[in-house]
């Protein structure tokens, strides 16, 4: 990955206009504003569904270690572009690495829709996993963009407002995905609504996001190696190693909630997808005023 990754050199000029005196609301350019409500699109497409997806597995499967084979597997999916979405988007710019996400997105979920099917279903989940790290990547690289470009003027500010309808659409998904189940809908119809959901936001991004990435950085990044893991630094693996406890145990326990909450404990889906909605939403309200 190369070292411009994550900004840009002071003395390059990006693609986007990121001028002092363009007018901001909400403490947001107006490019990022734009990239603010596709980031809340692309959360919907994965939030409508995703809170309710173990209790899908098990639905779909005849012995209960696929379902931990398929968290698995999409994990891996994941992992994988976690370490190459950063690398081509310094090859192709952030805009068209975050359109090309959108692409195993849909196909994953349309196919999930259509095809529920062991062993199809981990590789189904996988694709959407793969997509979905390109956008938690691309949606943090872009403000970053501009934050290099103004000297990290209100960087904290600048992400959390990037990110805030993300983080609503994280807690109302759920809600209305409730409202569906309890109307008659099925679990593949939130799957298909959610592909609608990334079909929207690949329009969206095309149409009103701008490329953040200056041009020189693109150039350099195909002169150089493709990925060098000696550039990460010292801190990266510290900070990795740290964090992989907290992963483990997550994801030994976090993917089986909604199996044990409305499968073991008689919850109403409903409830549950209501329950879930609040959690999400108070997460929020203490993230932004503490």
């Amino acid at each position: 990955m190369s070292d411009h990754d994550y900004g840009i050199s002071p003395g390059e000029e990006p693609i986007v206009d990121t001028r002092s005196e363009e007018k901001l609301r909400f403490g947001l350019s107006g490019n990022l504003r734009r990239l603010a409500l596709v980031t809340g699109i692309a959360q919907f497409s994965m939030s409508v569904w995703v809170w309710q997806f173990g209790i899908f597995l098990e639905a779909s499967i005849n012995h209960l270690w696929q379902i931990g084979l398929t968290f698995s597997i999409g994990t891996f999916g994941m992992i994988v572009g976690y370490a190459i979405s950063g690398t081509i988007a310094d090859y192709i710019g952030r805009k068209n690495a975050m359109i090309f996400a959108f692409v195993p997105m849909i196909a994953g979920l349309v196919s999930l829709r259509f095809f529920p099917v062991w062993p199809l279903i981990p590789f189904e989940y996988a694709s959407i996993e793969f997509g979905w790290a390109f956008i938690i990547i691309m949606t943090s690289a872009m403000p970053a963009d501009e934050i290099a470009h103004t000297s990290g003027t209100n960087a904290a500010r600048t992400f959390n407002m990037v990110l805030l309808p993300a983080f609503l659409v994280d807690g109302l998904s759920p809600v209305l995905a409730g409202f569906l189940l309890n109307a008659g809908y099925m679990a593949g119809d939130l799957h298909l609504l959610a592909a609608i959901g990334a079909l929207v936001a690949i329009i969206a991004t095309h149409r009103v996001v701008r490329e953040s990435l200056g041009q020189a950085v693109i150039e350099k990044a195909k002169a150089g190696s493709f990925i060098v893991l000696r550039g990460l630094g010292r801190n990266f693996w510290i900070f990795a190693a740290g964090m992989f406890g907290f992963v483990f145990v997550m994801n030994i326990a976090f993917p089986y909630l909604g199996n044990l909450i409305v499968n073991e404990w008689g919850v109403n889906e409903s409830m549950y997808a209501l329950a879930w909605g609040v959690w999400s939403i108070t997460c929020v309200i203490l993230m932004y005023s503490i």
